[in-house]
């Protein structure tokens, strides 16, 4: 057995044995288990057990099961699971980015094509960062509520309608 296993099998010994210390103390009270760990002695003032305190029995015990198979097992289920839904989103979202950038290269491809004076570096360039700064939803498409502002600024406020 090497030193990382020993020293795994320490660990687990010693949550095992702080875990049981707070099992009791929960089910029995300080009345009846007074020397439940460490800092519930009369050297951390406030944290002292008071010994007429008793436990909650098998409710405690009950609780405490609970409270363990929740934190051991439910929540880092959950937190799995939250942590794939947020990868699938975000894979889903990069897979239609890049198809979205495939049909902007078409069409400036087919633009430029047609229009051949039209699209040189500099110039396109300024439309691509045009566009960037009006797609706010960055879905690489401009809906209407996207143009609205675009409208506003560009036709509307320059001549006071």
């Amino acid at each position: 057995m090497d030193s990382s296993t020993r020293m795994c099998h320490a660990n687990r010994a010693l949550l095992y044995l702080f875990l049981r210390q707070i099992l009791y103390l929960a089910m029995f009270g300080c009345s009846q288990y007074p020397a439940a760990y460490p800092f519930l002695s009369s050297d951390f003032p406030g944290a002292a057990c008071d010994e007429s305190e008793t436990g909650y029995g098998w409710f405690g015990g009950g609780i405490f099961v609970f409270v363990s198979i929740i934190g051991a097992y439910v929540l880092p289920t959950v937190l799995v699971g939250i942590v794939a839904i947020k990868f699938d989103e975000a894979s889903k979202f990069s897979e239609s980015a890049s198809q979205a950038r495939e049909e902007i290269e078409n069409v400036i491809q087919k633009a430029s094509q047609a229009l051949p004076d039209f699209f040189f570096p500099g110039r396109l360039d300024i439309l691509r960062d045009a566009f960037e700064l009006m797609d706010a939803n960055m879905t690489f498409g401009l809906d209407l509520d996207e143009l609205k502002p675009f409208y506003h600024y560009t036709y509307k406020a320059p001549f006071h309608f």
